[in-house]
């Protein structure tokens, strides 16, 4: 329930029922969830969260999460940001993207693998035991210390570096510690990299934050490729109500934007 808590006081503390003491919630919660609790960090310790066993296994806590669950399946699945890289079923990052990690960093070891000069997804990949790899993390140690770590800095308290360092040099061996003047933008930084491709993380850290957001895609109608851009006051960060129910029941009105 901490852990609950914390996300969802880090997720308010950015929303329209924005609080005063929203952020010093986040930080209580965050820190009494966690418990003192270290991050992964080794190679080792970084692949094993995302590696299903050969069955079915819910693990609470484990030892980097409060809840780990993970489901042995089977099926192809060609889209999803997993495969085998020899066969190369697997979704490739942005360069902008791949180029966020240092060179000795742990998770570019485990996130990715580079095969003949180009660089794939392996986060979520599929083994010679398994087709699909299935598992969920909820509550990591090191969402929360990034919490608590993000929490300290809105507030202007001491403490927000040095567990900035902390979680850097979890990931990075022999980091020398932060040195510029962004504390909450190098932690956002982390939070992207910590948590790609992982339960809408990135996505609800957009939306808190306001971010915008620029991706090439191949238009349907003409094959062109083109450069969609998500402002950050875009309407549809925020989905539309059902007008099947919530309009049409409890007398709202619709979401803005939203037709």
């Amino acid at each position: 329930m901490y852990a609950i808590l914390a996300q969802a006081y880090q997720f308010k503390a950015g929303s329209c029922a924005a609080e005063e003491d929203d952020w010093s919630k986040a930080e209580f919660y965050a820190k009494e969830a966690r418990m003192g609790a270290r991050v992964e960090s080794t190679v080792e310790e970084q692949s094993e969260l995302t590696t299903v066993p050969l069955t079915k296994s819910t693990t609470k806590p484990h030892r980097f999460a409060l809840l780990r669950f993970s489901l042995y399946a089977y099926g192809g699945n060609d889209y999803a940001p997993w495969g085998r890289p020899e066969q190369m079923l697997v979704q490739c990052p942005s360069k902008e993207l791949y180029d966020l990690y240092d060179e000795d960093d742990i998770r570019r070891e485990v996130y990715f693998k580079e095969i003949d000069g180009k660089v794939y997804v392996t986060k979520w990949q599929c083994t010679n035991e398994h087709d699909v790899n299935d598992v969920h993390i909820l509550f990591r140690f090191s969402d929360l210390l990034l919490i608590e770590a993000e929490a300290l800095a809105r507030q202007g308290k001491d403490g927000a570096l040095d567990l900035l360092n902390e979680f850097k040099s979890s990931k990075i061996p022999g980091y020398a510690g932060y040195t510029g003047g962004d504390v909450i933008g190098e932690i956002l930084k982390e939070r992207r990299k910590e948590f790609v491709y992982e339960e809408q993380m990135n996505w609800l850290d957009m939306k808190r934050t306001g971010a915008s957001v620029s991706r090439k895609a191949k238009d349907e109608a003409t094959d062109e490729i083109k450069t969609y851009t998500l402002e950050g006051n875009d309407y549809r960060y925020t989905f539309p109500l059902p007008a099947d129910y919530e309009l049409m029941y409890n007398n709202v009105l619709q979401n803005p934007g939203w037709k």
